[in-house]
């Protein structure tokens, strides 16, 4: 339990749960872990490596964290607060800003790398820059680079995604195949050349059902060619509910609110 803010002074830290997941209680009461830089070539790099059936709640953290896992994989990720948060973990209340920096790790997120199983994300935040420099179908995003399951409602990523050539790349969800609910995004999202590019999230794995009440201020632009009237770059392959509100800046300045509903089969 955290009783005070922790200042680093910009010192080098070793991510919590680095080589063995971080399974315990961390309750921040909302004090902050401040200029801290972790870089690492772990599997899962941040403040927390990975986190499995650990709880965490009110932490505030602010640093730079870089990730750069030499062997290719899915199942490795690189994000601010955590690399990975996997099945039973609860993780409530938390923040991360900062810039965050990717080499060779496959996902990338501002403030998650990668979700797995059913952990459950609660009224958390990034605020920063995500730069994805891996290629070869990785995934990058706002706020996480791959959803791969579980629960994220009344999330919000304020975020600028430079990825390279990967698979999908989003301004919330590089990759999603868990649930989101009641989570907005704002930014840029500037890519080299991905396979699919959203403005809230990338692509959408089939199987999976999502209604999404998502808000994505996104905007036209020939260098990063994303669709700014796409919410997903990537309609999933089966059914695909979306309710979602995207705010457009067309033609550079004007703001315009659509509201459409998608189903597809």
């Amino acid at each position: 339990m955290l009783t005070a803010d922790i200042d680093f002074e910009g010192a080098m830290i070793e991510p919590i749960g680095k080589s063995t997941a971080f399974s315990g209680e961390f309750y921040g009461k909302n004090h902050k872990i401040g200029n801290f830089v972790v870089n690492s070539t772990e599997r899962y790099t941040g403040l927390f490596g990975q986190i499995s059936g650990g709880r965490v709640n009110g932490v505030r953290a602010e640093g730079t964290v870089t990730g750069a896992y030499a062997s290719s994989g899915s199942s490795t990720g690189t994000g601010g607060f955590a690399g990975q948060i996997g099945s039973q973990s609860l993780v409530d209340g938390c923040s991360f800003k900062g810039v965050v920096t990717n080499k060779t790790t496959y996902n990338a997120g501002g403030f998650v790398g990668r979700t797995e199983g059913a952990p459950v994300l609660l009224r958390c935040s990034y605020t920063g820059r995500v730069v994805h420099q891996a290629n070869d179908k990785s995934n990058a995003g706002g706020f996480v680079g791959d959803h791969g399951g579980g629960y994220v409602m009344d999330c919000c990523a304020i975020a600028d995604v430079e990825a390279g050539n990967n698979g999908y790349a989003a301004g919330f969800a590089g990759n999603a195949g868990g649930r989101i609910a009641t989570s907005w995004c704002a930014g840029r999202v500037e890519t080299t050349g991905s396979n699919y590019k959203g403005a809230f999230a990338g692509g959408a794995r089939q199987r999976d059902v999502f209604a999404v009440e998502a808000y994505a201020p996104a905007k036209a632009d020939d260098k990063s060619r994303m669709p700014f009237l796409e919410v997903f770059g990537d309609r999933p392959r089966q059914t695909c509910v979306l309710q979602a509100f995207v705010a457009c800046w067309l033609f550079w300045a004007l703001p315009v609110w659509i509201k459409y509903d998608i189903i597809s089969t």
